[in-house]
């Protein structure tokens, strides 16, 4: 069911899409020809698609003109494909590309507009670097919550953790983060054993005997720490958590995905919108590199889709699938998903390499509840800020969740790839200039005084990113 003309807004920035360009073409690296009469750059026969008749090459170019004359912004091809992104018009008039949105979005491992409730044994996240193997560090997988944080369990936070609720939090049990503390809450409960591996700022007061600071405690005037130790020095100062999920900005997917709906590379590759509407058995597809438009996914049993290159996928109603999800990204392949309705899989979601999750990035617009419940695993990075994600089991993650909400009810662990904040290295837009907020700028400036330019100091980088030597924001280093 298409749902494109309902005009949902999705929370990224303060713009609103006016189009994409270019479709792409390239070369297979095993025997120098262009896949398109046929191997990997058509879609195979078994999924009940037309081959496509002519290359990837031919067809996307025409497809490109399409969507250029549609009102998106001119692009080549070429570029698309090696990696440079799908360029997007933003009401700022500053391009970005998926790379660049992408390393905007998913700074933290854990991201919720609301509540963050874990009720079972362990929470855990940690940090990667799938483009830097050699990177010893696990930490920088930050966990925020506009509201409150609710843990019933044992936790260990690879990184911050930044509260904006002012309700009471307490910590039961053994908990550990790796970074900072941040909180609003009035009352901050350590009743276990509680370890603060640099900072805390503490809005209220502090009731309890487990807190151990290792470096510094910050708190109001007139506010009590009862039991807590501190490493270094009490700084009397005013504390106020900003909210670190940013979900008031909006960006129109809506409009985005229908920009795409009669522009793009089906026809190319022999893809008819309605290709995975209703699929009863075993579905396997592969897509060479381009921008598709489905009406819909709904698949009643497991869906393969094969992604050789770089694949932007628009769906213009909701993405149902009863059985797995499986996406399986060749070499540097990459994939986004821009889903206008709801999301839902009941098996396996496996929409990437778990060790490359920063190459999946799917954004859902629809507001009904996302259960991660059919499998121990979910791969890749998922921003569905209009949604409460829930687990009634054990929950593996590997990439992000950026969500409504967020519940938990078995033990979580969120593997963060830090290699997501380089995604907008390779788009060849100019990084902005000018900025109304740091998440304008590119993910390694601050913008101060609304220009982009370097960091000074944590505060001037985009939470939960921190300021390093060289003026960059960038994840957390170890200490």
């Amino acid at each position: 069911m298409k749902r494109i003309s309902g005009g949902v807004n999705l929370t990224v920035f303060s713009t609103l899409v006016a189009g994409l360009a270019g479709g792409c073409s390239y070369e297979d690296e095993s025997t120098g020809h262009e896949p398109g009469a046929g191997g990997a750059g058509q879609i195979e026969a078994d999924s009940g698609v037309a081959e496509a008749g002519a290359s990837a090459a031919g067809g996307g170019a025409a497809g490109s003109a399409g969507a250029s004359e549609a009102g998106g912004l001119a692009g080549s091809l070429g570029e698309f494909c090696a990696g440079s992104g799908t360029v997007v018009a933003t009401g700022d008039g500053l391009p970005k590309c998926t790379g660049q949105v992408a390393s905007s979005v998913f700074k933290f491992a854990l991201c919720s507009c609301e509540d963050v409730t874990f009720s079972g044994f362990e929470f855990t996240t940690d940090g990667f670097d799938s483009t830097n193997p050699k990177d010893p560090t696990k930490n920088g997988a930050a966990v925020g919550a506009n509201n409150n944080y609710v843990v019933n369990a044992n936790s260990k936070v690879g990184g911050s953790l930044l509260v904006a609720g002012a309700g009471q939090m307490g910590m039961n049990g053994s908990h550990v983060v790796s970074g900072d503390l941040k909180t609003n809450a009035d009352e901050l409960l350590p009743l276990g054993s509680v370890e603060v591996e640099r900072d805390a700022w503490v809005a209220g007061d502090i009731l309890g005997s487990g807190l151990n600071i290792k470096r510094d405690l910050y708190q109001p005037a007139g506010k009590q720490s009862i039991g807590a130790t501190v490493g270094k020095s009490k700084v009397v100062a005013p504390v106020q958590i900003p909210s670190p999920c940013n979900c008031q900005q909006k960006l129109d997917i809506a409009g985005l995905v229908a920009s795409f709906e009669n522009n793009n590379d089906n026809a190319a590759a022999g893809l008819d919108p309605e290709a995975l509407a209703n699929v009863v058995g075993y579905r396997e597809l592969t897509l060479p590199c381009g921008r598709y438009y489905l009406d819909s996914v709904n698949a009643a049993t497991e869906l393969v889709i094969n992604v050789p290159n770089r694949v932007a996928l628009f769906v213009g109603g909701d993405f149902f699938v009863s059985g797995n999800v499986k996406v399986s990204l060749a070499g540097t392949g990459e994939i986004d998903i821009f889903v206008v309705g709801d999301f839902l899989v009941n098996g396996a979601g496996h929409f990437g390499d778990p060790a490359r999750p920063a190459g999946s990035r799917i954004y859902v617009a629809g507001n009904k509840g996302i259960a991660l419940n059919g499998s121990s695993t979910f791969i890749g990075n998922l921003f569905a800020p209009n949604a409460i994600v829930s687990a009634n089991s054990n929950l593996e993650v590997f990439g992000s969740i950026y969500s409504a909400g967020f519940v938990a009810n078995g033990w979580a662990k969120i593997h963060y790839d830090k290699g997501i904040l380089k995604a907008g290295e390779k788009c060849k837009q100019p990084p902005p200039k000018q900025c109304g907020m740091c998440g304008d700028c590119d993910s390694k400036q601050a913008c101060k005084g609304g220009q982009c330019t370097a960091c000074s100091a944590d505060a001037d980088c985009c939470p939960p990113l921190v300021c390093n030597s060289n003026g960059q924001c960038g994840p957390l280093a170890p200490h």
